[in-house]
């Protein structure tokens, strides 16, 4: 995992990754504002990914906006998240190939990071590198033991000659866990590369055609959904061997649509038949199984002797119950309710009884007073206290008006403030765009200013040998093109001069002495290799692709990089590269492929 922290490192990140010259996908994870980690795993998805892609974390915020400031817009990544940049550069005309993964917890660091790790693994078999055999000179046959689990995607395993060696199963079954695949204890036999410790068991798998041909008629067992279309599916019974089924195994009259039944990663059981092909498949449904049959069916192991690589699905929630049906006749309309009396709503006592021949003519009803309502909380002779309160009362209702008021002014006066932030944000990012293209026209000012001052030094003859005069040029451009800080790690490459070089320089038109020197230096130090638009590829006898390079008898092969581009008979340099170093053969144009 590569932790970048200076600018510079990340401008060569964004190079890489544009130039389409990569040949293994690349991870990128960044640090959120606020935090010093981030909360997806880069450490992990190096693991696991080993030698199938490259990982790099932008440390900080700075590094991650630098590396926005680089990329096509809707490539980028920041803030906290993680995207995988396939080697072919199709994903920046396309983003969608390219999905960009967020996490702001535990939980979706977990997400984030698997989901990382299994589309750096699809981008890495897209471009073959998953299948493809381990590192020569580094690789011996052994056998082992499986002895534990470090990651779901993970094996451990204890090597007869005493190498501790690691399966990667997200390159055998991406999606199920290692202990679905493997158990403790379990004979594996593999190529194990001694540099990366990783043992590579794909050429010992058994056929999975042949475990499915060895299963008998009319067992059932437990398939994974694969992928499902209208009128068919495809189903994965063990790892290595789909099968694909029609509507006519699901559905008894065939008319319906298998995705309002079926989804992608769903596990289903089946039963086994016979078929033209081998074997043919027929969804049941699980609910309609016998008891002895649902406690038959399992899941097929990945490998003899394991554990079964599919988990059946959990047990479906209990229906619900139903209110008994009653069987007696339902009245047509509900008897009125009773409304209740204030005395039996807050439990006064009523008076005792008195009998009829005693009982005294009903006076005209009372209606009842707080302190009849509530005895011991309001007293008879509390009219002037329940005044009180009832002033207070309103006194208490204009106040919460008052507030009411306060805070609908003060809600307009927010969005107010809210909508000036927008117009603001948008002002601001308005300059910064404009700042950005000034910063861009003073940028070239300087480098026409700088390239012309070259060019009058140039003119000057410091020197009567012209190849002493040309190698000091190139030397003070590179004086000027690196920076202090780079110079270290890109100085200029020992090269020589061919005998048609200085003259066909001399003799160049349509573009600048001082042009040349700059691309010179950029491919004596290596950055030309990383640029999309110096077009740097090898030398063909011919203009078909796969036309042989052009190649001297001392080995020697001629490489040709673009010094102008989209112009009339754009110039093209032409150069020797052999393990002695580099020779400058020729300055041309376009048409011209004579080495």
């Amino acid at each position: 995992m590569h932790q970048l922290t200076q600018d510079s490192a990340v401008r060569e990140l964004a190079a890489q990754l544009n130039s389409g010259q990569r040949t293994r996908p690349a991870v990128v994870v960044t640090v959120p504002t606020g935090r010093a980690e981030p909360w997806i795993k880069p450490d992990r998805i190096a693991d696991e990914l080993a030698d199938l892609a490259d990982v790099y974390l932008l440390a900080n915020a700075a590094t991650g906006w630098a590396f926005t400031s680089q990329m096509p817009d809707g490539t980028s990544v920041y803030g906290g998240a993680g995207r995988v940049y396939p080697p072919d550069i199709a994903w920046v005309h396309n983003p969608f190939l390219s999905r960009l993964h967020l996490a702001y917890s535990d939980e979706e660091a977990e997400h984030a990071t698997t989901a990382l790790i299994e589309s750096a693994l699809d981008a890495a078999a897209a471009c073959g590198l998953i299948g493809a055999p381990p590192p020569t000179g580094h690789a011996k046959e052994v056998t082992g033991e499986v002895v534990g689990f470090p990651t779901a995607s993970q094996v451990m395993v204890n090597a007869s000659d005493g190498w501790i060696a690691m399966i990667r199963v997200s390159t055998l079954v991406p999606g199920v866990d290692s202990n679905q695949l493997f158990s403790v204890g379990m004979q594996v036999k593999g190529v194990l590369d001694t540099e990366s410790r990783v043992l590579d068991v794909r050429g010992w798998l058994p056929d999975p055609r042949a475990q499915l041909e060895q299963l008998s008629e009319g067992q059932y067992i437990w398939a994974r959904v694969e992928r499902v279309e209208a009128d068919r599916a495809v189903l994965l019974p063990c790892p290595g061997a789909p099968v694909t089924v029609s509507v006519k195994d699901v559905i008894a009259d065939a008319v319906g649509d298998l995705r309002d039944l079926l989804t992608e990663n769903e596990t289903v059981a089946v039963r086994v038949g016979p078929g033209r092909d081998g074997v043919t498949l027929k969804l049941v449904a699980f609910e309609s199984l016998s008891e002895q049959a649902q406690q038959r069916i399992s899941a097929l192991p990945f490998l003899p002797g394991g554990p079964p690589w599919l988990t059946p699905p959990g047990p479906a929630a209990p229906p619900r119950e139903t209110p008994a049906v009653r069987s007696d006749p339902v009245p047509s309309a509900p008897p009125p309710a009773r409304i209740p009396t204030p005395a039996e709503l807050y439990g006064i006592p009523r008076p005792p009884e008195t009998p009829p021949e005693t009982r005294a003519p009903t006076p005209a009803r009372r209606v009842p007073t707080p302190a009849d309502l509530f005895p011991g909380v309001f007293r008879r002779d509390s009219t002037d206290e329940l005044q009180q309160l009832r002033t207070q009362l309103d006194a208490a209702r204009s106040s919460l008006s008052t507030l009411n008021q306060s805070l609908t002014d003060l809600t307009a006066r927010l969005t107010d403030a809210q909508h000036q932030i927008r117009v603001q944000e948008s002002d601001a990012s308005q300059q910064r765009m404009t700042l950005k293209e000034k910063d861009k026209d003073l940028t070239r000012l300087r480098r026409e200013l700088r390239d012309a001052k070259r060019s009058q030094r140039s003119g000057d003859f410091l020197f009567l040998d012209p190849e002493a005069q040309f190698r000091h040029d190139l030397y003070e451009h590179w004086v000027h093109r690196v920076h202090a800080s780079e110079k270290a790690e890109r100085p200029l490459l020992d090269y020589s001069l061919g005998p048609e070089f200085l003259p066909s320089l001399d003799a160049l038109e349509g573009v600048s002495r001082s042009k040349v020197l700059d691309v010179l230096v950029e491919v004596l130090t290596g950055r030309a290799e990383t640029m999309t638009s110096r077009d740097l590829h090898r030398l063909r006898r011919g203009l078909g692709g796969n036309d042989a390079p052009v190649q001297r008898e001392d080995g020697a092969v001629c490489w040709r990089v673009s010094l102008q581009n989209n112009s009339p008979s754009a110039r093209r340099l032409h150069y020797w590269r052999s393990p002695e170093g580099i020779e400058l053969s020729r300055v041309v144009v376009h048409d011209d492929y004579e080495p």
